[in-house]
Order: C-alpha cells, then structure tokens, then sequence
C-alpha cells in the first residue's frame, strides 16, 4: 500500500489497522484507487460491513472522513490538470521576494504614499494561489469569505 495513503489512514484519521489490513489485501493500494473505490460516502457502510472491525462505528467514521479527504484531493487534481494547472504546491506561499516585488510595483503605479495595511492584504497562501493562477492565464473561482488577511493569519490563537 502507498506510503501516502496509509499514513492518511492511520496517523491521521486513526483508521484500526485491520480494516486497513482489508482494504490492501483487496488491492486498494493507492490514494486514487480509494477515492474511486465507491462513488458516494454511504457506499463506505458497505466496504466497512466486510471488515474485521465491522461493529466499531468510530472505524467507520474514520473510514468515512480518510475517503472525503481523498475524494476531494483526487477531484480537485483532476479538475486543475484538465485547466492546465499544477496540481502540486496549489496553496503554498508566495516567495517574499517576488510578493515584495508585486507590493512595490502596485505602491508605484497606483502612487500610494503610505505602507498598504496588513489587515487590507491577503495571507502569502492566497497571493500564491493568484499568482499561479494568474501565470498560467487560468484563474478559478474563489470565494472570498474563505479569504483571510495577512494580520489575521499571522495573529497567533489566544491561550484559554
């Protein structure tokens, strides 16, 4: 079984090792053979009935959770390569340099006197999705609710 989806399964979704077990022993070995192992979560039920640990629910719900995340992983990398679009590093930051460059460039052009407020710019993983986009002249849809600013993203969580 594939490194990748075996830690999926296991260190991060806690998916028993039997059931793990099942799924290899059945030739699910890799993480697109998962995503298209059913085509709908309540399909999930039916693989999990044949497992050892076929009565433990929280197995199921973990089943359940690793196959979302791999469904949607396999989806979205299907979707960006038929746009042309890489679907590696899709929300890695942009390099500050180049995000220095762009945030000189636009204070020139648009004779802005003062430095723009971190609270008025995107977090360095949207300017790097952009700009990628942007490259390669195949912009997608965002939803701008999703958008955190660079004050907000850099902001550490209050200690309770």
């Amino acid at each position: 079984m594939e490194q990748a989806l075996r830690a999926l399964l296991i260190d991060k979704n806690g998916v028993h090792e039997s059931t793990v077990e099942y799924l290899e022993k059945n030739r699910c070995l890799t993480l697109a053979n998962f995503a298209n192992w059913v085509d709908d979560k309540k399909e999930i039920k039916d693989i999990h009935a044949k497992c050892p640990k076929k009565d433990d629910t929280s197995d199921l719900v973990a089943l359940k959770q690793a196959w979302r995340e791999v469904d949607a992983t396999i989806s979205r990398g299907v979707k960006r390569a038929s746009e042309g679009l890489d679907n590696e590093a899709l929300d890695d930051p942009l390099q500050v340099e180049i995000f220095k460059g762009i945030n000189k460039t636009f204070l020139i052009y648009y004779n802005w006197l003062t430095p723009i407020d971190s609270r008025r710019i995107g977090c360095d993983a949207l300017h790097g999705r952009f700009r990628r986009e942007f490259d390669k002249r195949l912009p997608s849809m965002y939803t701008i609710l999703k958008a955190k600013s660079l004050a907000k993203s850099q902001k550490s969580e209050p200690i309770d």
